[in-house]
């Protein structure tokens, strides 16, 4: 008897530590929202921004400091690391590209007529992007290549022009709790896309994953 009381207090103490106190709840989680939905929904909380340059979509939140999921009080100070996206520096080296059977050429003199079926192709393949929203940035950068196409006979066919590459590294941020990795680790590599549109009539040509 005396054993079975010891054991019930023993069982009430413990779950009297491990309670919530009073007024103190876990925020929503805003891992992989946009900044302006993450204020509206963390309202009750003191909200800072921290922003960091990753292969994230510019704009999201990719990290929270305390932790997504941590119990707070009403008040409490929540710093939300937000993605600025992969910023101006190609996000895939010339080299890299070669290996995948893009070989980047020097821009050259593009005419004005090119010029503006160039922008009317941008607009549309940034429209198509935008149509299918993605947790990742992406890159559209403007190259003259010479690339290796597959024939139907298998014999590679070599190609001159000017193409589009919508760029799209994939590196997670574990270390920061991100949208993709609710744990703590260090950063991870995930894998890249390449897409290769026809920058004079934007239709799509070809991509890769690798």
């Amino acid at each position: 008897m005396a054993q079975a009381t010891s054991r019930a207090l023993v069982q009430r103490i413990v779950s009297s530590a491990l309670r919530t106190p009073p007024g103190v709840a876990a925020p929503p989680s805003t891992a992989g929202s946009d900044l302006p939905a993450a204020q509206a929904a963390l309202r009750a909380y003191d909200v800072q921004v921290h922003e960091v340059a990753s292969s994230y979509r510019a704009g999201s939140v990719i990290g929270s400091d305390p932790d997504f999921g941590t119990p707070l009080r009403r008040g409490d100070t929540i710093v939300l690391t937000v993605s600025t996206g992969l910023g101006q520096e190609q996000a895939m080296s010339d080299d890299l590209l070669a290996r995948q059977g893009v070989h980047v050429e020097p821009l050259g003199t593009v005419s004005a007529t090119d010029q503006q079926q160039i922008a009317r192709s941008r607009a549309r393949i940034e429209a198509g992007l935008s149509r299918h929203p993605s947790v990742w940035d992406s890159q559209l950068e403007l190259r003259r290549v010479t690339s290796d196409d597959p024939s139907r006979n298998g014999v590679p066919e070599i190609r001159h022009r000017l193409v589009w590459l919508v760029l799209t590294p994939r590196t997670l941020v574990g270390s920061l709790g991100g949208p993709c990795c609710g744990h703590r680790a260090p950063p991870a590599f995930f894998g890249r896309d390449i897409s290769v549109y026809d920058a004079l009539t934007g239709s799509f040509e070809w991509g890769a994953t690798f």
